[in-house]
């Protein structure tokens, strides 16, 4: 993490680990434009550096929210669940087949990444 954030070009750059093992404080030397600013560089930079797993966790986690909503009580919903979060969506499709139509294709449309998890 030291070395990702010493590459943002935002100076001198602490870190401080606390609470659990993955609860870091960031500390950085006074930016241009303010500390929104620089706090926005680091999540870009973060999201472009984990190859897209953030999307697809995002898409994941909104599929399962609406999956268990609608469909909690279905045959196969926990078989499902597992699917979606392996991301295997071959599998999942076939775990959801039994289902209605409609609940079916919402549900992979949603477990899709979108434009606006990327961003």
């Amino acid at each position: 993490m030291r070395n990702l954030l010493g590459g943002l070009g935002l100076g001198e750059v602490a870190l401080q680990e606390f609470g659990a093992p993955n609860d870091v404080l960031i500390r950085v030397a006074r930016q241009p434009g303010g500390a929104s600013q620089a706090l926005r560089r680091l999540v870009d930079e973060a999201r472009r550096a984990d190859g897209g797993r953030t999307a697809q966790r995002t898409a994941q986690e909104r599929c399962y929210r609406a999956m268990s909503a609608l469909a909690g009580d279905y045959p196969g919903f926990e078989d499902a669940a597992r699917q979606l979060f392996a991301g295997d969506m071959a599998a999942f499709g076939e775990a959801v087949a039994g289902w209605p139509v409609d609940v079916r294709t919402y549900l992979v449309t949603l477990a899709r990444v979108r434009e606006d998890d990327l961003a």
